[in-house]
């Protein structure tokens, strides 16, 4: 029963980190933001890891009606899972490098 269990979470965690997987759940992420405050987020490279939770996404742009207002070279995300339940899901860190903004006047 143990070794069963224990193929189990092998098993999650192996497929967490297949770039297919990380890409979805990624896009995942990038929708919900996207429905809930209108700014799209896209990213070109990303690395997901399971223990510990942690996201790594590189070259990310932000955007919101049709154009960019921000570019990030690297996000680096951290949190617990049990944080992720319930009404407001909270982040541990999160960590912005090369941040460069575009400001629209008009």
């Amino acid at each position: 029963m143990v070794a069963i269990l224990i193929a189990l979470l092998v098993a999650v965690a192996v497929t967490v980190h297949l770039p297919g997987v990380q890409r979805a759940a990624w896009r995942r992420v990038a929708v919900s933001i996207e429905e809930s405050t209108g700014w799209r987020i896209e990213a070109d490279d990303l690395a997901l890891r399971f223990f510990p939770a942690r996201l790594v996404a590189e070259d990310v742009d932000v955007g919101v009606e049709g154009r960019t207002v921000a570019t990030v070279a690297r996000l680096q995300a951290r949190w617990r899972w049990w944080s992720l339940v319930g009404e407001a899901p909270r982040l541990e860190s999160l960590l912005l490098e090369e941040v460069v903004l575009e400001f629209f006047i008009g």
